[in-house]
C-alpha cells in the first residue's frame, strides 16, 4: 500500500508540474498581446492558478485511487494497466486541448471553449479557416511535449503503481480500507479547501488584462465547465441576476424614449439600399475611425457620408453578427441564435419588412453557406435572390473560403444593375477572414496578414465603386458598411476592452441630404440599432425589433451593448463596463462616479436576463 502513496503523491507532482510548463509556454507564446503588465504580473499567474490545478489534477488522482481500491480487493493486473492508459489519455488530451489553445488564441482571444468544439463537428470548415502556420504552431509542440511527458510518466511515476500478489484476504482488506483517509484528502483537494464554497474558476483570476487569466485558468478544467455549462445553459437562463420584475423595470428604464420622432436624412423615401457586411473590420484599422493607415479608398467614402466613431457589434464571431445586423436580435457568450435552427423563423428580418413595401432583395457570399448556418437563416428571410460560391464561374480565383472579394466585383456589379427596382442587396466580404489567403501583391503595404486582407478588401470595394458609379440608380443608392465583429490588430487591445471591438459603421451615398453628408456622429450605438433605422428612414414599421433603436431619434437613449466568450459589455456617451462572467462584476469600467458604473452595471445584467428568457422562449 506504501507504493500507492508514493504512486499518487508522484502522480500529482507529475501533473501540477505539466500545467505549469504548459502554462509558461501559453505565456510565452501570448505575451504580446499584454500591454502596460508588469513581468511579476505576468509571471503570477503560475502561483494564481495553483489551487485550481491541485484540484484538477486530484480529480485525475480520485480515479487512479478507485482503480487501485478494486485492484487491493480484486488483485486483477487489469485495474494497474487501466490507470497507467488512463495516464496517458489524459496526457494527450490534455496536449491537445493546451497547444490547440495557443494556436487558437492568435486569432480568436479566447481558450478552447464549446464554441471552438462546435466548429470541429464541421472539420471542412476548420481546415478552411485555419492557416498552415496556427496549424503547425500546434502540432509540433503538441507531439514533441507530448512523447516527453509521457516518457517522465514512464520514468517517474509509472513504477511506483506496480501488482503485487497479496493473498490474504486481511491484507486485501487492509488495503482497501487505507484507502479511505487518503480519498478525504483528495476530496478536499478537489474542493480546494474547507471554505464554504468550493473552489472556481474566478479564484484564479487577478488580473485586468484577460491573457494573464486565461493563462491562470488551466485548460482541461475551463473546457469541461465550459461543456457541461453549455448543456445547461440551453435550458436555463444563464443570467439569473434578480427577479424578473426589476430586471424588466431597469431594461425599460435603459430603453426609455420619451418621443417617437426621427429626424429624416434621406431625400427620398425609397431609395435602393446596398449593404456591405465587412468580414471581421476593427475600427483600429480604418484611419478615419481613428484607426492605422489601411483602408485609403474607404476612408474617402467616411469623408463624405455620415460615420459613426463609437459603434459596436453586438457578438464577436459572424454569426452573432449576421442576425443582430439584420434582425437586431443580440447575442450572448457561446450561443447565436442562427446555431439554433428552430429558433431562425421567429425572429424578424429587414427583409420581410421591405419586400413589403416592394423591395426585391438580394443577398451575396462569395464562400460556402453552411458557414455559421448562414443558409438556414437567409433562406428563411424573403431574399428573391441568393448567390453563394458555387453560382460562380469556377474559374474565378479563390482562396481556402470561397471567390476572394476583388475577383467577384464584376459579378456583384452585374447582380446590381440586373436587380428589380427598388433593391436592397446584401453582399457580404470574406478575403479579410482567416486563413487570409488573399492575392499576396496587392499587399503593397508589406501589412501583417490580416491588415493586409483589409487593405485588400478596402481595394476590392474601390473597384465596385468604379464599376458601379456610373449607372442610373448609383445616385439614388445609400450605401451601409458595417462591419460583422471586431479583431485583433496591432494596437494590441485587450478582450475586455471594448476598443478591440469597437467597428466602422458608415452612411454613404447621394440618397442622404447634403446636410447631412461630412457628419460624424460619436454617440454610442451597435448592430442592434441598424435595422429600425433604417425601417424608420424608408417610413415603414420598427416595432417587432425591441432591442434596437432608431439612431436618428434624437430623444433615443445612447449606449451599445456586446458579448465576448468571457461576458458582456455596455458603452455609453460617458460610461463604460466589461462585465466578467466568472467575476460576476466588472474588470474595466470608465465613468465620473461609481453610482453611474453600478447604474450601468445593473442595467447591463437585466439586458442579459430578459434577453436571455427571450432567447430560451423563441
Amino acid at each position: 500500500m506504501i507504493s500507492i502513496y508514493k504512486y499518487l503523491l508522484r502522480l500529482l507532482l507529475f501533473w501540477l508540474c505539466v500545467l505549469a510548463i504548459n502554462r509558461i509556454i501559453f505565456l510565452i507564446a501570448t505575451v504580446h498581446f499584454v500591454n502596460g503588465a508588469a513581468y511579476s504580473e505576468i509571471t503570477y499567474s503560475l502561483v494564481s492558478g495553483l489551487r485550481l490545478d491541485l484540484s484538477t489534477v486530484s480529480y485525475f488522482a480520485v480515479v487512479a485511487l478507485l482503480f487501485a481500491f478494486i485492484y487491493s480487493l480484486t488483485q486483477a493486473a487489469f485495474w494497474v494497466k487501466l490507470s497507467h492508459i488512463l495516464s496517458y489519455f489524459l496526457i494527450v488530451a490534455n496536449n491537445l486541448i493546451s497547444f490547440g489553445e495557443i494556436s487558437l488564441y492568435q486569432e480568436w482571444r479566447t481558450k478552447v471553449n464549446i464554441q471552438a468544439l462546435l466548429h470541429l463537428l464541421n472539420p471542412e470548415e476548420v481546415i478552411k479557416y485555419t492557416p498552415w502556420g496556427l496549424v503547425l504552431l500546434f502540432l509540433i509542440p503538441m507531439i514533441v511535449f507530448t512523447l516527453l511527458y509521457i516518457k517522465a510518466y514512464r520514468k517517474l511515476v509509472m513504477p511506483f503503481l506496480i501488482t503485487t500478489n497479496t493473498p490474504q484476504l486481511t491484507k486485501q482488506m487492509t488495503n482497501a480500507l487505507l484507502c479511505v483517509p487518503i480519498a478525504a484528502v483528495l476530496f478536499v483537494f478537489v474542493r480546494g479547501g474547507f471554505q464554504r464554497f468550493p473552489l472556481s474558476e474566478s479564484d484564479a483570476i487577478y488580473s485586468k488584462h484577460q491573457v494573464l487569466n486565461d493563462a491562470a485558468v488551466n485548460s482541461v478544467r475551463y473546457l469541461t465547465k465550459d461543456i457541461l455549462e453549455y448543456n445547461h445553459n440551453m435550458n436555463e437562463n444563464a443570467f439569473r441576476y434578480m427577479d424578473d420584475e426589476r430586471a424588466r423595470a431597469l431594461l425599460k428604464e435603459l430603453y426609455t424614449i420619451p418621443k417617437d420622432t426621427t429626424q429624416l436624412i434621406l431625400n427620398t423615401q425609397r431609395p435602393h439600399i446596398v449593404m456591405i457586411i465587412l468580414e471581421s473590420w476593427s475600427a483600429n484599422v480604418v484611419q478615419s475611425f481613428s484607426g492605422a493607415q489601411h483602408t485609403p479608398f474607404f476612408d474617402s467614402l467616411a469623408a463624405e457620408g455620415i460615420k459613426f466613431t463609437n459603434f459596436f457589434p453586438a457578438g464577436y464571431v459572424s454569426d452573432q453578427g449576421f442576425p443582430a445586423i439584420l434582425s437586431s436580435y443580440p447575442s450572448s457568450f457561446k450561443i447565436s441564435v442562427i446555431n439554433q435552427p428552430k429558433k431562425i423563423p421567429s425572429l424578424p428580418c429587414i427583409t420581410d419588412n421591405v419586400k413589403k413595401a416592394g423591395y426585391n432583395n438580394t443577398f451575396v457570399y462569395a464562400g460556402d453557406l453552411n458557414f455559421g448556418n448562414f443558409k438556414a437563416y437567409v433562406y428563411d428571410k424573403d431574399f428573391d435572390v441568393v448567390k453563394q460560391d458555387v453560382d460562380f464561374n469556377q474559374t474565378l480565383q479563390r482562396g481556402s473560403l470561397g471567390i476572394h472579394d476583388k475577383p467577384v466585383v464584376p459579378e456583384i456589379a452585374k447582380l446590381l444593375d440586373k436587380s428589380a427596382q427598388p433593391f436592397f442587396f446584401c453582399w457580404y466580404t470574406l478575403s479579410s477572414h482567416a486563413p487570409y489567403d488573399y492575392p499576396q501583391e496587392a499587399n503593397a503595404s508589406g501589412a501583417g496578414n490580416y491588415e493586409g486582407s483589409v487593405e485588400y478588401a478596402d481595394d476590392a470595394l474601390r473597384l465596385l465603386f468604379n464599376e458601379i458609379k456610373n449607372e442610373p440608380w448609383f445616385n439614388n443608392t445609400l450605401f451601409v458598411f458595417v462591419s460583422d465583429h471586431g479583431h485583433a490588430s496591432q494596437k494590441n487591445f485587450d478582450l475586455v476592452n471594448k476598443e478591440y471591438h469597437r467597428i466602422p459603421m458608415l452612411f454613404y451615398g447621394n440618397a442622404i441630404k447634403p446636410e447631412w453628408r461630412k457628419k460624424e456622429i460619436k454617440s454610442a450605438f451597435s448592430h442592434l440599432d441598424i435595422t429600425p433605422t433604417l425601417l424608420k428612414q424608408l417610413g415603414l414599421n420598427a416595432e417587432h425589433y425591441t432591442w434596437g433603436k432608431d439612431m436618428f431619434n434624437p430623444t433615443a437613449p445612447h449606449f451599445a451593448y456586446y458579448c465576448y466568450y468571457y461576458g458582456a459589455g455596455m458603452v455609453t456617451d460617458s460610461v463604460y463596463i466589461s462585465l466578467h462572467r466568472a467575476l460576476n462584476e466588472p474588470i474595466e469600467y470608465k465613468g465620473k462616479s461609481s453610482e453611474e458604473i453600478n447604474k450601468l452595471t445593473q442595467q447591463l445584467k437585466a439586458f442579459q436576463q430578459v434577453f436571455y428568457d427571450d432567447f430560451l422562449a423563441r
